[in-house]
């Protein structure tokens, strides 16, 4: 008669090898990804190439036998063809000074963490690790960079692509797995943890954030133009002006209040939030104001983003066509386009997030 405790040791057994064979699986996709990329013609071919280097050196940086340890000879350069990738995507200034860290895992790429051999210093791995310090630096100033430019999009935008949001997810599953290292290089270092159950906690996290990236890149990021289109660049530079460094303004609060309350009508009363591309800029010129003085109505008086102030207005029109019982004749895909939204996927997130329920759920409840 089987026990329990017999149970239970073959169904870990069973639950072990499927996750064995899931992590033996993954990696030859991510080389086949990562190659695909390098040599995927588009508009954006060179960020393509970074991204197809970078999973590159994922897989075979995790292609040893010892799966509990990424940190082997190619993982120096993940985080710096991610950097560059970034760097590239939002147009953040790139010196040609980061291609020297690659040197050292060139030079070297034969190398352990022993600081000392014969008694002798052996200073590779020391090189080595210092130029992968700097390259997580560089990635985190990226990232603090890459911070800002959402700032912006959503300060002059009213619709962000739906690759743009996939370029997000990737850009953060992506982070996380090149930071794990830094964990297993400290703690190798000046030991701080010893148990199996930080180590088993630490493997198993990098594996499930590679595994949900792959998920991401083929079911998601294939599917839209992540990896054809660029994000546009030109309008955010015509139209920020530093809106958010906007000094005093001629105008008191209470003439920001008319004042604000006069542009929300001009708004309303010609629809101009219908276009689906509308931007600040655009909203400018519309409406005969600076961008800046715009841009500081809408902070201060709404409590919103430009993004934000726009898509509130939308959704007010697609429950004014719910009012109308437009539904009845159309699907939701058209009332979200007859409402301002460009993207099916944008307006279900952005209902969600305002309503707090889905738009089948508001239809269902009217």
């Amino acid at each position: 008669m089987i026990t329990f405790l017999d149970f239970l040791q073959k169904f870990t057994f069973v639950i072990m090898s499927i996750h064995d064979s899931i992590i033996h699986s993954i990696f030859p996709i991510y080389l086949f990804l990562g190659l695909v990329l390098c040599f995927y013609r588009s508009e954006v071919q060179s960020q393509n190439i970074f991204f197809g280097l970078f999973l590159i050196s994922v897989s075979i940086s995790s292609l040893i036998d010892d799966h509990g340890y990424i940190i082997e000879d190619a993982f120096l350069f993940s985080p710096l063809f991610l950097t560059l990738y970034i760097n590239k995507v939002y147009q953040i200034k790139t010196s040609r000074y980061y291609y020297l860290l690659f040197l050292p895992g060139i030079c070297f790429y034969d190398w352990s963490y022993i600081l000392y051999s014969y008694d002798h210093f052996n200073y590779k791995p020391v090189v080595v690790l210092c130029s992968y310090f700097i390259s997580i630096i560089l990635l985190l100033r990226t990232l603090y960079e890459y911070q800002k430019f959402i700032f912006r999009i959503k300060t002059n935008f009213s619709e962000i692509k739906d690759s743009f949001q996939w370029i997000n997810t990737i850009v953060i599953l992506s982070s996380i797995w090149c930071l794990y290292p830094v964990i297993i290089i400290l703690n190798d270092l000046i030991p701080f943890f010893e148990s199996e159950w930080f180590f088993s906690t630490i493997i198993y996290g990098q594996y499930g954030v590679l595994i949900y990236l792959l998920f991401k890149i083929l079911f998601i990021a294939m599917g839209t133009s992540t990896f054809r289109d660029s994000i546009p660049f030109i309008e955010i530079e015509e139209s920020s002006l530093n809106a958010n460094n906007l000094k005093e303004s001629a105008y008191d609060d209470g003439h920001k209040s008319e004042l604000f309350s006069q542009m929300k009508k001009e708004i309303q009363k010609n629809k101009l939030y219908l276009d689906s591309k509308i931007s600040l800029f655009k909203l400018s010129k519309s409406l005969n104001m600076e961008t800046t003085v715009i841009s500081d109505l809408i902070n201060t008086q709404s409590n919103d983003n430009f993004y934000s102030f726009i898509n509130k207005m939308r959704i007010e029109e697609f429950k004014c066509l719910i009012e109308k019982q437009e539904h009845l004749k159309y699907n939701l895909d058209s009332l979200a386009g007859f409402s301002g939204f460009n993207s099916k996927s944008t307006f279900y997130r952005v209902f969600k997030e305002i309503e707090g329920i889905t738009p089948l759920e508001y239809i269902s409840k009217k």
